[in-house]
């Protein structure tokens, strides 16, 4: 299957207990599905809509999304470089894998202090 397009967007929530004193913050990954198989030939529309997605974090299949979604959550941990990759599933046939997409979440900096004093 072609046609792979991978892009991040962002939504904010986060998780009050995560691993190991990080903070858990939940992303959207988001993508375009293959519109043709492999050898280029046509997805027809009824069947572009069963396509499912297998998402791989650092090499590991994290997720398997529902039918027909091009959209995600996923969990990153602030200052985490992460690779992502996609896979479609259709029919039972399984393409290659996506280019990886590599995302760091950045972390939140406080502001500086202000009204220093000395007395």
């Amino acid at each position: 299957m072609s046609g792979w397009s991978l892009t991040g967007e962002f939504t904010t929530a986060s998780d009050p207990s995560p691993p190991s004193g990080g903070t858990i913050v939940t992303r959207t990954i988001s993508w375009s599905s293959p519109s043709t198989y492999a050898d280029g030939t046509p997805i027809p529309p009824a069947s572009a809509a069963r396509i499912i997605i297998h998402v791989y974090k650092d090499g590991v299949e994290t997720y398997v999304t529902l039918q027909g979604v091009t959209e995600w959550p996923i969990e990153v941990v602030p200052g985490e470089t992460n690779v992502w990759e996609l896979t479609a599933e259709l029919d039972g046939q399984v393409s290659a894998r996506s280019a990886p997409f590599s995302y760091t979440e950045p972390f939140q900096v406080p502001m500086s202090p202000t009204n220093l004093a000395i007395r």
